[in-house]
């Protein structure tokens, strides 16, 4: 069983029209919004010190939690650390989503540039 192409069937492109894409699809897209990408990064490494932090308590309240007279702060401390890890993993998720609104307006941009280039 063979699968047989029409080559006429895709559209041909232009030397110009590949030069073009080449160019935009190098990062010489303008970085707008830079605050947001800082205000992403920050949220990120915020993030991730709160699920460090969170799993150093978890572990923490774990160990205490089987020890005879603290069971009581051992699991607070479960519960305590769990819920920062949680918090953490929010943050970051917060932090990605940024990068993704920031991303797609660039890429859009670049390509109704293309787009444009192409009148």
């Amino acid at each position: 069983m063979s699968i047989q192409i029409d080559k006429d069937a895709f559209p041909k492109v232009s030397k110009q029209a590949e030069n073009t894409s080449q160019a935009a699809g190098s990062k010489s897209v303008d970085r707008k919004y830079q605050t947001l990408h800082i205000y992403s990064g920050i949220l990120q490494v915020i993030g991730w010190i709160a699920v460090g932090i969170g799993f150093i308590v978890a572990v923490i309240g774990l160990v205490k939690f089987f020890e005879y007279s603290y069971g009581s702060i051992g699991f607070a401390g479960i519960m305590s650390g769990s819920g920062m890890a949680l918090a953490g993993v929010v943050l970051i998720a917060m932090g990605q989503l940024i990068c993704v609104w920031v991303d797609t307006e660039e890429n859009t941009r670049r390509i109704a540039g293309l787009l444009e280039n192409k009148k």
